[in-house]
Parts: C-alpha cells; structure tokens; sequence
C-alpha cells in the first residue's frame, strides 16, 4: 500500500503507461546537487543516474512533452532549490522501447516500483496519477488547515485564562473535546 493511501485514505490508482514519467524526467534537485547525493550513497540519486540519460536539450524533450518540459520549469522558478531555469535537466529511462515497454519491468529499481512517491511532482495531465495527486493535496491541505487551528486552540487555552475567554468559545471548546459525537478522547 502506498503511504500516501495509507495515511490520507486515498486509493492508489493503476497506472495508465503512458510513459511519459520514464520519457521525460527532471529531479527535483539540480543535476550537480543530484551527483553530490549518489556520491554521498544516497540510492534514489544512484538508482535514477544509472536509470536516466539527460537530453542533450529542453528543446530535444520538449517535442516529447512540452506539457511536463514547461510545468518542471514553472516549478523550477518557485523553488529555492534552483537559482535558475538553467539548472533544470531533463531525462529518458534508457530502458523504455517502442510502447512504453520497460526492459528492466521485474528487476526495476526501488525508485521505479515506488513511483509516484510523492502527489507533490508534475505530471502530465493525462496520467493515471492526476486525479490521485489532486486528492492527496486536497486532504494534505485539509489536515495542515485543521493542525492549524488545532495549534491555535492550544495558544489560547495555554495563555487565557479560562475566567477570561469568551463564554461562546469555552463551549465551543468543550464541545470540541468532550462531546460524545465529535470528540477524538473516546
């Protein structure tokens, strides 16, 4: 069972193999911080360089899926890992042939076997992961929300008296902790 699906309750879907994911690659990570890792014994950084041969250019895994090409650079500009769109590279499994057939399929790498491991990646929007990914973010947001207001709750318990809260709130409260058909202290 996926984390993803254990923890949030999300059903892992089946792969739709498109092949897009092992056509058009880009780590998450500059290509000189991913070398340093697999230096460093880290086995995705390891497994994905012996997996993945880079394109000699953006342009060269464009004409393969400029939909992927232009959402990892959009990404790539958010993210305080790349100083610039220039560090992103990207990558083709040099072991898919002709229809999306992997040549390695029983002896593949972790990496492979647990892919997507994260709903967190860009994915093209015809994958058999995309609705997943929407609905795992959705509930990561829910839960991040309620650990929010959860904290929030606490500062106001631990720093008000409670002769000084507001009477609706001390209810709502105590209706939050102690109600039979909400509360989580069963």
């Amino acid at each position: 069972m996926n984390k993803w699906e254990k923890c949030l309750g999300v059903k892992f879907p089946t792969c739709k193999m498109t092949g897009l994911c092992c056509r058009v690659a880009s780590p998450s990570l500059p290509v000189v911080e991913l070398i340093k890792k697999a230096a460093e014994g880290d086995s995705f950084a390891r497994d994905f360089l012996c997996l993945f041969v880079p394109y000699q250019s953006i342009e060269e895994a464009r004409a393969i899926s400029s939909e992927v090409v232009e959402n990892s650079l959009m990404q790539a500009e958010k993210s305080s890992k790349f100083q610039s769109k220039d560090q992103v590279v990207f990558f083709r499994c040099r072991y898919l042939e002709g229809k999306n057939k992997c040549l390695v399929y029983e002896d593949r790498p972790q990496l492979c076997r647990d892919y997507p491991d994260t709903p967190f990646i860009v994915m093209p929007h015809d994958c058999g992961f995309k609705e997943w990914s929407k609905e795992c973010k959705k509930k990561y947001a829910d839960l991040a929300k309620d650990f929010e207001n959860l904290k929030q709750m606490q500062e106001i318990l631990k720093c008000s008296p409670v002769e000084k809260l507001n009477p609706v709130r001390i209810t709502m409260y105590t209706t939050f902790l102690i109600s039979p058909s909400s509360s989580w202290l069963r």
